[in-house]
């Protein structure tokens, strides 16, 4: 079994109820262990939208990464479609952010489809916030320990708000 964290993002509908289908359908899929805090955020990059309500999930599993994206992507469908734009509106965003010590990067066609950890995670202090709630010193492989790059981060222009307690105990 291997120690993944997923990191969850709604900011179409009702995006607490949103969050709470996607931790349910990943409990079904997966052994849930706990989740962070929920962070209200504004959103980055594409600044003309709702902000988005945002969760890290502590699962295990005896999927691969590929396989594990594959059921995200399952669970992101059957609870809405995405707008189809690039960091545009989303009812749920499911994204592997750390699998085990992996570092991986993986291409179909010349495209990047899978990247552990993301190449931008260092900058979103959206995922880094309740990462750091649940593991502050899970070291990102090629990246360093979740709170010093929560410390590190630069751009505070875009609020980061806890907003209540976990979605599954702490």
């Amino acid at each position: 079994m291997v120690q993944v964290f997923l990191a969850l993002g709604s900011n179409v509908d009702d995006r607490l109820r949103n969050l709470r289908e996607a931790t349910a359908a990943i409990g079904r899929a997966f052994d849930c262990l706990r989740s962070s805090r929920i962070y209200e955020t504004d959103a980055m990059y594409r600044e003309d939208q709702p902000a988005f309500l945002n969760a890290v999930v502590e699962i295990t599993t005896s999927e691969g990464p590929l396989e594990l994206l594959r059921t995200a992507k399952r669970i992101e469908a059957a609870i809405g479609p995405r707008s189809g734009e690039r960091y545009g509106p989303r009812r749920i965003d499911i994204d592997i952010v750390a699998y085990g010590s992996l570092r991986l990067r993986s291409r179909i066609r010349g495209e990047t489809t899978l990247e552990i950890p993301h190449s931008r995670l260092t900058e979103r202090r959206f995922v880094l916030e309740p990462f750091a709630d649940l593991a502050p010193e899970f070291v990102l492989p090629g990246l360093g320990r979740v709170r010093d790059l929560l410390g590190a981060t630069k751009d505070s222009r875009f609020r980061v708000q806890p907003l209540s307690d976990a979605l599954l105990p702490l």
